[in-house]
């Protein structure tokens, strides 16, 4: 290649660099306002669209701060509150725990029922994917050659998982099986901070769609044909149980950009070490 060949491939280089610097700064801000606020989801999301459409797009880094921004929260059911908790890792990787938020019950009585334990799950898989771009952001891909290099013969179609929230219940505050979560989510309207109007259904926005769903087709929906493939296996009519662990979990089949299968689901730990093969980020 000659010299003149050699210099514009630098000068294009280098005005993508410039272009994707800018991107990332002005990300900076909504990042930190995220975090500063406590709003929920923003700064992961943010995040997200920082690293999947310019970082990993360009080469120039992975799924930096993952961690920080996309933390795990753990739900706890109490006997007259639900407390939720948010854990983090920060750039040193000292893990940081804190109270996010006091959930009251507000029931006829103040007590802890069934429907309200369908509600705040269900909420809780809907800030899961509201976080991750709700099938619309090619969340979690990977470049083809990078996976190659890494990852080597490990076929580009494996399933990468995300624990969002861990479902808790303090000791002896209900002892029975909760069914009917399905069946809720396809009662009970989205609320207006997920979308401008209140005619969406929260199985609707997770299930009913059209995007994310990748090669999975066919069958209810991509919701439903997805956890009955032989390497998932998720139980979408399955009751919460207090006695077992109760896990709201992101997934990803296959890495390339636009043909990931995203879903979200509440899973128990034996779904989840059956189904997720790697942690997400792959990278």
């Amino acid at each position: 290649m000659n010299k003149k060949g050699i210099g514009e491939q630098t000068l294009k280089y280098m005005i993508i660099l410039a272009i994707v610097t800018l991107i990332l700064f002005a990300f900076t801000k909504s990042l930190q306002t995220g975090l500063n606020n406590a709003t929920r989801g923003t700064g992961c999301y943010n995040s997200m669209t920082i690293n999947s459409f310019t970082k990993v797009e360009y080469g120039i880094g992975t799924y930096d701060g993952i961690d920080l921004f996309c933390p795990k929260y753990d739900l706890i059911f109490k006997k007259k509150i639900a407390e939720l908790f948010v854990t983090s890792r920060d750039a040193s990787g000292e893990v940081k725990t804190k109270k996010h938020k006091t959930i009251e019950y507000k029931t006829n009585d103040n007590k802890l029922n069934k429907d309200l334990i369908n509600d705040l799950v269900a909420r809780e898989m809907v800030e899961c994917w509201k976080q991750f771009g709700a099938g619309k952001m090619p969340a979690f891909w990977v470049p083809e050659p990078i996976w190659k290099k890494v990852f080597h013969d490990v076929p580009t179609d494996s399933v990468g998982c995300r624990i969002c929230s861990e479902i808790k219940f303090e000791n002896g505050v209900w002892n029975s099986e909760v069914f009917g979560l399905k069946d809720y989510m396809k009662q009970t309207t989205l609320s207006k901070s997920v979308t401008s109007t209140t005619s969406g259904f929260i199985y609707d926005y997770i299930a009913n769609r059209e995007s994310g769903c990748g090669e999975v087709q066919g069958g209810e929906n991509c919701w439903e044909t997805f956890a009955k493939l032989p390497l998932v296996r998720i139980n979408t009519n399955k009751p919460i149980k207090p006695s077992e662990q109760n896990l709201i979990v992101f997934t990803r089949m296959n890495t390339n950009k636009y043909e990931g299968t995203l879903n979200v689901y509440h899973m128990t730990l034996d779904e989840y070490k059956y189904t997720c093969k790697y942690n997400l980020p792959y990278i």
